[in-house]
C-alpha cells in the first residue's frame, strides 16, 4: 500500500510543474501597434491589422483556454477560448473592427503558410505606447511588455525593433522582442 501512495505522489509531483513551466515559455513576441490602415478612432473602421504575437518556446502545446490579454486598462481585454499554441509555435491576436467583419490579415501582410490568427475587437493598441499583459487561466501574470512607440534598448522590459534598413526607432511600427 505504501508503494501505491508513493507512486501517486511521484506522478503528481512530475505532472504539477509541467503546466507551470509551459506557462513560463509563452511570451509576447511581437507587437504591431500602428497598422497601415485608418487609425482615426472617429472614423470606423479603425485599427484593423494591429496585432500581438505570442510565442510558445516549450516542447509541448500550451492551451490558452481562459487566458487573458490585457491592454492599457483592465476593461480592455481579450479572453481566449479553446485555443492552443503548438510547441515552438506562434499565434497572432489581431484587431478586427466590428464594422469590418470580412477583414483578414492576409489583405495587409504576407503571412507564413499555416499562420494561426485569432481575431478580436477588444484590445486596441496605442501608437504612443502602452503596457500589454498576458495572464494564464489562474489569473497569474505570465508575461508583460511595455512599448513607448519607439525602439529603445536601454529601457528594461521594452521591445526593441529589428532595424535592418536603419529606420529610426521612433518610426518603427512593428516591434520584435530580441531577448527574454
Amino acid at each position: 500500500m505504501k508503494n501505491h501512495h508513493l507512486i501517486h505522489i511521484v506522478l503528481l509531483a512530475m505532472m504539477w510543474p509541467v503546466g507551470l513551466i509551459a506557462d513560463n515559455y509563452v511570451i509576447i513576441n511581437q507587437v504591431m501597434y500602428d497598422s497601415p490602415l485608418n487609425e482615426r478612432v472617429t472614423v470606423s473602421p479603425y485599427s484593423n491589422g494591429e496585432f500581438v504575437e505570442l510565442y510558445n518556446g516549450s516542447d509541448e502545446s500550451v492551451s490558452l483556454h481562459n487566458w487573458c490579454l490585457y491592454g492599457e486598462s483592465w476593461t480592455e481585454y481579450f479572453r481566449f477560448q479553446n485555443i492552443s499554441i503548438p510547441a515552438k509555435g506562434y499565434i497572432m491576436i489581431a484587431f478586427r473592427h466590428e464594422d469590418s467583419p470580412l477583414f483578414t490579415m492576409d489583405s495587409l501582410y504576407v503571412l507564413p503558410t499555416g499562420s494561426q490568427i485569432v481575431y478580436q475587437n477588444s484590445v486596441v493598441l496605442a501608437n504612443a505606447g502602452e503596457s500589454i499583459l498576458l495572464h494564464n487561466a489562474n489569473g497569474q501574470l505570465v508575461d508583460q511588455i511595455t512599448y513607448d512607440g519607439s525602439s529603445h534598448i536601454s529601457k528594461p522590459d521594452r521591445l526593441s525593433a529589428d532595424n535592418p534598413d536603419s529606420i529610426p526607432g521612433n518610426q518603427c511600427v512593428s516591434l520584435h522582442r530580441t531577448w527574454v
